[in-house]
């Protein structure tokens, strides 16, 4: 393979029928069917350093192919150097490779890395065939570990070793994690490989320095759902064991709407309209069957979806609120002025309240682990449970705070990451760090509710922007 010669941008693509978009550049693509490549660079991001990327139909093919695009920025957070989409011109199963590089000393990467020479170089290739009608996202870490290893062109970099860069079609349609499995390993393309070391360590406030608990963090936004009518705002969230289930409300309709989506088709989800007096708020129980939603009127405080009404009690008003553990559901509301929280079993009525202090306003509320984890205006409190009825409820012990809109919470079943949403991003605080807060999705507004989903060692958080959801991988 001869040097890679200078390309801009705007020159177009040489030897591949696709069309590329680089954050910030983009090309305008009629085809959904894509891949997103996000790559994440070990290089210090002081360094300056410039990553090219290289496409073509074959891993072969590369060595003759010209720089299709350059990424030159880094987020020193993140070691997020940018993300490449790749759409197909021709057959939308179509077969593509591409490789990118980068250097550790801030020189230009086209003009001295090759395939037979790869010193100051770090260089990752992938293969893969495209989804028709699905997106396919593939991280890619450049990492200090494959700095100046040589591969053969039909293999790729990995913690210093070179392997076979063709990717499983296990993982397409989906996310293809950064490490790739080794051949005929039963979880290939699914799982990420625990081994790897992370880019960057969260617990940092730039993200500097090793960590040896937690695995490399994406955060990069990706769209999964837009409501048909923009008038429709995306309230509540929760996840079940087989997808999402939200509640979408507008000004003009008093009448909101419940919404569901398996995990595989979020774009198409089942519609159903529920009560005038429905409130904003969704909850699926521990095994994924009894799904509740919240009401805002004066006689009933939720809809157990094919069981019936819930009776409130006393002057007790939800807002919507409501969560699931251990058989019983908790509403967040209001006990005559005071916050509150009202609880009930099987039973058609609510059996318990305790009251919150004044100054906080519950939204939404999420129970794991015996603790009901409650979005309380600027924080995420944790309220140890049971709860028993007639006074104060345990006090809150704040897991977030200082959070610019705190109405949405999410918690993984652990009840190890705890996730608001914060002015612009969301924020978790993980338990392996000593509850330290982490920023993710800073480039789309979160405005309500959280959920929060895991798939094998990963964790992704879906959250409502309007009328969109959006989901970024956390872990």
């Amino acid at each position: 393979m001869k040097p890679m010669d200078s390309h801009p941008l705007d020159r177009g693509l040489r030897g591949a029928a696709l069309c590329a978009i680089v954050l910030g550049v983009t090309t305008m693509c009629a085809a959904p069917t894509e891949i997103l490549v996000d790559v994440y660079t070990e290089v210090d991001c002081a360094k300056d350093p410039t990553t090219a990327v290289v496409v073509g139909p074959t891993l072969v093919s590369l060595q003759t192919s010209a720089v299709t695009s350059t990424l030159s920025s880094c987020a020193p957070r993140t070691q997020r150097s940018g993300r490449v989409v790749l759409s197909p011109a021709g057959e939308r199963d179509a077969s593509i490779a591409f490789q990118i590089v980068t250097r550790d000393d801030g020189e230009d990467p086209e003009r001295s890395c090759t395939a037979s020479s790869s010193a100051g170089c770090i260089v990752a290739r992938r293969q893969l065939r495209f989804v028709p009608g699905a997106s396919t996202r593939v991280d890619v870490a450049l990492r200090l570990s494959c700095l100046g290893v040589t591969c053969p062109i039909e293999e790729t970099c990995r913690n210093g070793a070179c392997e076979a860069a063709a990717v499983p079609d296990g993982c397409l349609g989906g996310v293809c994690p950064d490490s790739l499995p080794e051949p005929g390993s039963a979880d290939a393309g699914t799982a990420a490989d625990a081994s790897t070391p992370p880019l960057r360590d969260a617990s940092s406030p730039d993200g500097g320095g090793p960590s040896s608990t937690l695995p490399e963090v994406v955060d990069v936004p990706t769209l999964v759902y837009a409501s048909d009518d923009p008038s429709y705002q995306v309230r509540g969230l929760a996840a079940s064991p087989g997808g999402l289930v939200w509640v979408e409300t507008r000004s003009s309709d008093p009448a909101p709407r419940y919404q569901k989506a398996s995990w595989d088709s979020m774009t198409t989800p089942t519609t159903a309209t529920l009560p005038a007096d429905a409130g904003v708020g969704i909850s699926v129980d521990e095994n994924g069957d009894q799904l509740t939603i919240g009401r805002s009127g004066p006689t009933h405080c939720a809809d157990v979806l094919g069981v019936g009404s819930v009776t409130c009690s006393g002057a007790f008003l939800t807002n919507g609120g409501v969560a699931h553990m251990g058989g019983q559901t908790y509403l967040v509301g209001a006990q005559s002025v005071s916050p509150a929280v009202g609880w009930f079993g099987a039973g058609p009525t609510v059996s318990g309240v305790c009251t919150l202090p004044s100054l906080l306003v519950p939204r939404y509320a999420e129970a794991r682990g015996g603790f009901l984890f409650v979005a309380l205006g600027a924080a995420v409190g944790r309220i140890t449970l049971p709860l028993t009825g007639g006074q104060p409820c345990m006090t809150p012990i704040f897991v977030l705070s200082d959070l610019v809109n705190g109405r949405g919470v999410a918690v993984s079943n652990e009840s190890d990451i705890v996730c608001g949403g914060d002015d612009g991003a969301i924020v978790c605080a993980f338990a392996a760090l000593g509850n330290q807060r982490v920023r993710f999705a800073e480039t789309k507004r979160p405005t309500e509710d959280l959920a929060m989903r895991a798939l094998d060692a990963r964790r992704f958080v879906y959250y409502a922007a309007g009328h969109e959801i959006w989901v970024v991988r956390i872990l």
